[in-house]
């Protein structure tokens, strides 16, 4: 959806700070009173005193034009001359000049501010209206803040550097993304310093001293809606004096960026953020060594044994639109914590990090049935290095499910496999993907605790659950048996009561003999 224009101008917010910053006007010569509250001001006015104070506007005066007692409401003053003192335990906002200047040429100062100030944010509206992207909105602020700026996001990517002075790091170019990033001399440098890392907590516009970089940088964090850590913008204190106003503006420029990242316009019709080529080239098998897994999950904060799961969306009724899918995939990673959504194969991939098995599913229901959407849902798994063969389950559970059950919107693959099996065998999928995590882990757990829970269990079901024949069969008594099996039940989570999960484990116990 696009962001009206007024709806960001209430954002932006103007206060006596970043006036007093563009005044031509020595700063010795210049005195600052903060009254209360936080004023947003939309243009000047020349005080008269048959008019009452609106909040919204800076009152130019002459000292001795104000009356001696300060007006009740909030208001913003600049005052030619020095104010009543009463003034000082007003609630008024206000500036003291006290050099000669005419009130006219003041006022046309001022104004000049403001028209300055509306016409970078009227850019930047329409850079965002037509999806020009974050470099176009960085380029149009490079001559705002009259410094080198640039974005990059949580894994150092640089999403937009409009200029690049010899003063500033040489980004290094990633080849397998096609973009440039910070050197890893860089980032282990910052991956040390105190300061840097406590700036990793920060909000709003802060400044970063110049001990590590040897110059200022004022910088504001990028935060997602779940106050997830998104990236940063850098204004480098390289050609001018970074300001103070310069903080409110700064601010006001990264939630426009934000609305940029938030429908995915990195470039022009680029809809794809750039750790999603990581993701999208695990799901394509692209990437399959170990070194190439551990960096990217590096870079998001990702462990190679976490526990995972893989939905696959699709609408096989109509095409969706790409900016639906945009929605679609901010709305379910707002939803779902650790969760990564992005276009994929004329649908939408989901990985899900530490998923709990009861909860993820509800998150997104609504917005899966209300979109006519339908959910393939892969099996957990703990190793990310097999990602690629879950999300094909995630696809195959949707190729079953849509054919043998149409009207049913999610597919797990646990409720298919059995016809896979049947169908396939083990020509795609290797046999330890196909069989249930407990199962494999009952062999790992025989091993470190010299138990025999793989065998009892694989005696168990060949006698047909026969109690006392499997415990005559395994030379133990009947509670011994009782114990292992509730051993077994815990680990395996499946109920054995079930005939399907019995042959389903009966046959991927043949599946692992050979």
């Amino acid at each position: 959806m696009k962001i009206k224009s007024n709806e960001l101008k209430q954002n932006l917010r103007i206060d006596l700070q970043i006036i007093i910053d563009g005044l031509k006007i020595s700063p010795d010569n210049l005195k600052a009173h903060r009254g209360v509250g936080v004023p947003s001001l939309i243009g000047p006015r020349l005080y008269q005193s048959d008019a009452s104070f609106h909040r919204q506007y800076v009152y130019l005066a002459m000292a001795k034009e104000i009356p001696s007692t300060p007006p009740d409401e909030h208001c913003s003053l600049i005052i030619i001359g020095e104010a009543p003192k009463s003034y000082s335990r007003s609630r008024c906002h206000y500036v003291e000049i006290y050099e000669k200047v005419n009130i006219y040429s003041l006022f046309q100062q001022v104004q000049q501010i403001f028209e300055e100030i509306y016409r970078w944010k009227d850019q930047l509206q329409y850079a965002l209206n037509h999806d020009l992207g974050i470099g176009e909105l960085c380029r149009i602020s490079l001559d705002f803040f009259r410094n080198p700026l640039f974005i990059h996001d949580a894994q150092f990517n640089i999403l937009a550097c409009p200029l690049h002075v010899p003063a500033m790091p040489a980004w290094t170019f990633n080849e397998r993304t096609g973009m440039e990033t910070a050197p890893l001399e860089l980032v282990n440098d910052f991956k040390t310093d105190p300061e840097y890392q406590r700036t990793l907590a920060t909000h709003g516009a802060n400044m970063y001293s110049a001990s590590l970089r040897g110059h200022r940088v004022l910088y504001v964090n990028i935060w997602g809606d779940d106050n997830h850590y998104q990236g940063r913008l850098c204004i480098d204190e390289l050609q001018t004096s970074l300001l103070p106003g310069q903080f409110t503006l700064a601010e006001y420029f990264v939630s426009v960026i934000k609305i940029a990242m938030m429908r995915r316009n990195y470039g022009i019709q680029s809809f794809n953020r750039p750790y999603e080529q990581f993701f999208e080239d695990v799901l394509s098998h692209t990437i399959t060594d170990t070194i190439s897994l551990q960096r990217g999950l590096d870079a998001s904060g990702w462990k190679m044994d976490d526990s995972y799961l893989c939905i696959r969306l699709v609408n096989d009724q109509r095409k969706i639109g790409y900016l639906s899918i945009i929605s679609t995939c901010n709305y379910i990673e707002g939803k779902l914590s650790d969760t990564v959504a992005f276009p994929y194969k004329d649908g939408i991939a989901i990985l899900v990090r530490n998923a709990d098995q009861q909860d993820y599913m509800p998150q997104i229901s609504y917005i899966i049935r209300e979109g006519l959407l339908k959910a393939g849902v892969s099996n957990m798994f703990h190793d990310f290095k097999d990602a690629y063969y879950y999300y094909r389950q995630a696809e195959l559970a949707l190729e079953y499910g849509s054919n043998k059950n149409p009207t049913i919107w999610c597919h797990h693959f646990l409720d298919y496999i059995l016809d896979y099996m049947l169908s396939r065998g083990t020509t795609e999928l290797p046999a330890h993907v196909l069989c249930p995590e407990g199962l494999m882990y009952l062999k790992v757990y025989d091993s470190e605790n010299d138990t025999q829970l793989y065998q009892t269990l694989q005696v168990f079901l060949d006698n047909e659950r026969h109690a006392t024949k499997t415990a005559k069969d395994l030379f133990i008594h009947r509670s011994t048996l009782f114990y292992r099996l509730d051993r077994i039940l815990e680990i395996l989570n499946l109920d054995l009561e079930n005939q399907k999960n019995r042959l389903y484990l009966q046959m991927c116990l043949h599946l692992l003999e050979d």
